[in-house]
């Protein structure tokens, strides 16, 4: 039997934490669409002049794009056909206008629904992507899909059995799906 030794004193040292009056004051950015800032406790200030409010994740303050991004955006807007990965109901599908996704069954949804798919990934064309942290700005594209159908799948059979128990089960399903066309997808204008 072998003895671990337990670690030396100075790898416990680097592990303490600081207290929190020490810490820097901190800018926390949410992806591409919310803004935040949080700021630690002050402890040399004493003044009681009155603070600009501190916008929180609940309320994104809505920032104007930069000249950099419009151009880009008009760049990727002058190409002839896009492409964009969508997320739909936790999974990722890419997409071109026209195509039909092949999802797990919505039941809240009829024939004829009109959906816009917000959560995008990764939205670009041949020569231009716009890559998502994690998602893209909503203010840059414009996607709808239209529910098509919601067809039922041939019968599916899986067996379960344990060896030397003489235990076998069948079970047998159909799975049901939706199928969405994307009837839009487009890059808008920025103002």
């Amino acid at each position: 039997m072998r003895l671990l030794s337990r670690p030396t004193a100075t790898r416990w040292h680097t592990c303490v934490k600081r207290p929190s009056a020490a810490l820097p004051p901190r800018v926390v950015v949410n992806g591409a669409r919310a803004f935040c800032t949080t700021l630690a406790p002050s402890t040399t200030s004493t003044t009681t002049a009155k603070a600009s409010p501190v916008p929180t994740s609940n309320n994104p303050v809505a920032r104007p794009h930069s000249d950099e991004t419009k151009a880009l955006v008009h760049r990727l807007r002058n190409q002839a056909k896009y492409y964009a990965t969508v997320k739909v109901r936790g999974k990722c599908y890419t997409v071109t206008e026209g195509d039909l996704i092949v999802t797990d069954r919505m039941v809240d949804l009829s024939l004829g629904d009109v959906l816009n798919l917000d959560a995008v990934v990764e939205l670009g064309s041949k020569d231009y992507t716009i890559v998502g942290k994690p998602l893209v700005s909503t203010d840059y594209f414009t996607i709808k899909a239209v529910v098509t159908e919601h067809p039922v799948s041939s019968t599916v059979v899986t067996t379960k059995f344990k060896k030397r128990k003489d235990y076998h089960k069948t079970i047998e399903y159909q799975p049901r799906y939706t199928l969405l066309r994307i009837a839009k997808l487009d890059v808008n204008k920025l103002a």
